[in-house]
């Protein structure tokens, strides 16, 4: 228990957990004729927080603004959301490049010529998304609370897509 009755940062276990569909975290899915759902949520009677979502994207080729990856802009999207204390919220859809650039507090690409590489180029065939949120997510089991992923477009010729999110649970 920290100072005044309080929780500090040694009160908590910090765990990377990968958003996945069975036990598969490659969200590169044909999910245009059946959407494929990439989750995790807590087990055991826990209670979780998620202080932060991050996305790797890898696909080489030209990468534009208004294309997914360097596939052209989705249809449907790719659904973020989630359900904390019984409560379902639409994080974001992701259609294009942009929508990801838009959405998540640091982007970032490869290096280009020797400096960081910020933006849409031919070399730049990775981008990392990670959005900090400012209050906690909390997931409860007793709720059965998730954080999810919805593939609904065909991202089989995307080089690989993966999504991850940093918890933390009160050390019992």
């Amino acid at each position: 228990m920290g100072r005044f009755g309080g929780f500090d940062e040694n009160d908590y276990v910090y765990e990377v957990k990968k958003l996945l569909n069975s036990s598969s975290k490659e969200m590169s899915v044909d999910g245009s004729s059946t959407s494929v759902v990439f989750s995790h949520s807590p087990s055991g009677g826990n209670v979780i927080y998620v202080d932060k979502f991050t996305i790797l994207l890898q696909d080489p080729g030209s990468m534009d603004v208004d294309d997914f990856g360097s596939i052209a802009s989705l249809t449907n999207g790719v659904l973020v959301e989630y359900q904390s204390n019984g409560t379902s919220v639409e994080f974001a859809n992701l259609q294009d490049n942009g929508d990801i650039a838009t959405t998540f507090s640091n982007f970032w690409g490869p290096p280009v010529g020797g400096e960081s590489g910020i933006g849409f180029t031919d070399a730049n065939d990775t981008i990392i998304a990670t959005y900090e949120f400012p209050n906690p997510i909390e997931l409860d089991a007793a709720e059965s609370d998730f954080f999810r992923i919805t593939i609904r477009d065909n991202l089989t010729s995307i080089g690989f897509l993966q999504a991850s999110i940093l918890t933390r649970r009160i050390i019992e």
